[in-house]
């Protein structure tokens, strides 16, 4: 059977950019699933319309291996949108907020204090480090970890 497009369909995907930019302003930092929810329309069809919008520069995406979408007009800066996408991670904002209340901690002190595994943590710090948002200092034979001036502005505004 053939597919004939009609009128229903043609307005349904002429709105559904429109859904996606309000979702996305209530929402920034959202992932395919929460668009394609909200907006009531197929996987592809969404897919479609954020390639489209973020060709035309309008959408940003950030994370790796799951995408976060941002409007471009909505003023966060690329810190902001990392800091956002590592709070979502409960680990990784635990130890954020635990260096921002005591800085220079050990991984043996965040250890303790968080109750997680040595490997996990420091499988942890060191995505955190790599992406700017902590900085560590040898102290000795310690390594002492604390949160990064960049990360501390963005946390503030």
């Amino acid at each position: 059977m053939r597919y004939h497009s009609t009128a229903k369909n043609i307005r349904k995907t002429s709105e559904l950019p429109g859904k996606i930019t309000s979702y996305l302003k209530e929402n920034p930092g959202a992932r395919m699933y929460n668009i394609v929810e909200a907006a009531k329309a197929s996987r592809g069809a969404v897919t479609y319309q954020l390639r489209n919008m973020i060709a035309s520069g309008e959408v940003a995406v950030a994370g790796k291996n799951q995408r976060c979408y941002y409007l471009t007009t909505s003023g966060f800066t690329k810190e902001q949108i990392q800091l956002n996408e590592f709070r979502k991670n409960q680990t990784k904002s635990q130890i954020i907020a635990e260096l921002q209340k005591t800085p220079k901690m050990t991984r043996e002190e965040l250890s303790d204090v968080l109750g997680i595994k040595k490997g996990t943590l420091y499988r942890h710090l060191a995505s955190l480090e790599k992406a700017g948002v902590l900085k560590r200092k040898r102290e000795g034979h310690c390594l002492r970890y604390e949160v990064a001036e960049k990360t501390l502005l963005a946390i503030r505004k």
